[in-house]
């Protein structure tokens, strides 16, 4: 079993561009707006590229760990978990945003994600330098996965080539 350590990181480098200037990064600064001092995770941050946003900000990505087969009780110590473009490339997106919401206590931002009316599906696509798999995930299904959450914002990003749009979703863990 895999832990994790806190580690918080100030020194990021994005890759290629300023995510924060993209259409979709002026949407995800909307998303979080009252929730920047929030102790959050970014699982599969990649470059880091919306560390600025935060003023408590953890980025993990692979081969840090898995969310296959991690851990991932760590996610308990945040008040925010952000998934940037993380669901939609998972071969079992609806077990996946399970396991993850089962550990999360607070806020859950599923950035770049999309939605449809039909099946939930599963395809590959070329990307990142080979293969990766691309989810389509059904709005029902979806409400069954992330029942003990509200939907606090939902937003359609509006990119062309997407099923609907694309969308962001910030969920509240519903306290009983």
């Amino acid at each position: 079993m895999q832990t994790l350590t806190s580690v918080w990181y100030h020194d990021w480098q994005p890759r290629n561009e300023d995510t924060l200037e993209t259409h979709h990064g002026r949407i995800l600064r909307s998303m979080v707006k009252g929730l920047r001092r929030t102790k959050m995770i970014d699982l599969g941050c990649g470059g880091k590229g919306v560390a600025p946003l935060f003023k408590y900000y953890k980025g993990i990505d692979l081969p840090e760990f898995n969310v296959y087969i991690s851990d991932l009780d760590f996610l308990q110590e945040y008040e925010l978990v952000l998934m940037n473009a993380f669901i939609d490339v998972m071969q079992f997106p609806l077990d996946i945003l399970e396991r993850v919401l089962e550990h999360c206590k607070g806020y859950v931002l599923i950035h770049r994600q999309e939605f449809t009316t039909g099946k939930t599906r599963v395809t590959e696509e070329h990307a990142y330098g080979g293969w990766t798999h691309h989810s389509i995930i059904n709005h029902e299904d979806f409400a069954k996965v992330s029942l003990d959450f509200n939907v606090e914002k939902y937003v359609n990003l509006n990119f062309d080539n997407w099923e609907n749009g694309g969308n962001s979703v910030l969920l509240k863990k519903i306290h009983i």
